[in-house]
């Protein structure tokens, strides 16, 4: 599993790994009072992203 994979090649395993630190990192964005942004809401959630203009 790497930046360059495409999702649709991971495995189900992998795909709950990226989910589960998604939403940890929602939590300690949400605790500290800082904005989560939606892309980051979305892979917690399992949906399709595209990666976000700042970091492309």
């Amino acid at each position: 599993m790497t930046t360059t994979e495409p999702r649709r090649n991971w495995t189900p395993d992998q795909r709950r790994r990226v989910a589960a630190a998604a939403r940890a990192s929602i939590a300690i964005r949400e605790r500290g009072g800082r904005e989560v942004p939606q892309w980051i809401r979305d892979v917690a959630e399992g949906k399709p992203t595209t990666v976000p203009p700042e970091h492309s």
